[in-house]
């Protein structure tokens, strides 16, 4: 089970955090950093489920360490090569949502700062990753399933 923390909770974050309760053998959602004044929807789920609150990302990474395996960043683009930074610099790798930055060249800057402090910084791919759906190709491929007639993605 992956134990993870999430800067933020609103938004496609809880998108996020919605899919891994759904999966609760994968995932182990630990905290999540969220403004106290903020009252969104995914805070307010995961006060409910006892998830941990922090005010900032900042605070959230000086309590994770040694807690959590990794961070999720589904944050807004101009805040991923700053936030993925401090993530590395707090010890975390990191799952990154997509686009990772802006401009390619930030993008190189980021994955040199990571391999520097040998940290890992995943750009998530909506959910290509995960090992369901590595399971259900598999399942397609050797015909488990049956013979594909149309296949459509929304």
């Amino acid at each position: 089970m992956l134990k993870v923390a999430m800067i933020g909770a609103g938004g496609y974050a809880y998108e996020l955090i919605k899919r891994m309760w759904l999966i609760p053998d994968k995932y182990r959602l630990v905290a999540v950093s969220s403004n106290l004044d903020r009252k969104s929807a995914g805070k307010m789920a995961c006060l409910e489920k006892g998830v941990e609150i922090y005010p900032t990302p900042e605070d959230l990474l000086e309590a994770m360490k040694g807690r959590v395996d990794v961070i999720f960043v589904p944050t807004p683009i101009h805040t991923h090569k700053v936030l993925s930074m401090k993530c590395a610099d707090a010890g975390f790798d990191v799952f990154l949502e997509k686009p990772p930055v802006a401009v390619i060249q930030d993008l190189d800057e980021l994955d040199a700062y990571a391999q520097s402090r040998q940290k890992r910084i995943a750009v998530m791919f909506q959910s290509f990753y995960t090992g369901i759906i590595k399971e259900l190709k598999k399942r397609i491929v050797c015909r488990e399933v049956g013979r594909i007639k149309r296949i459509t993605i929304q």
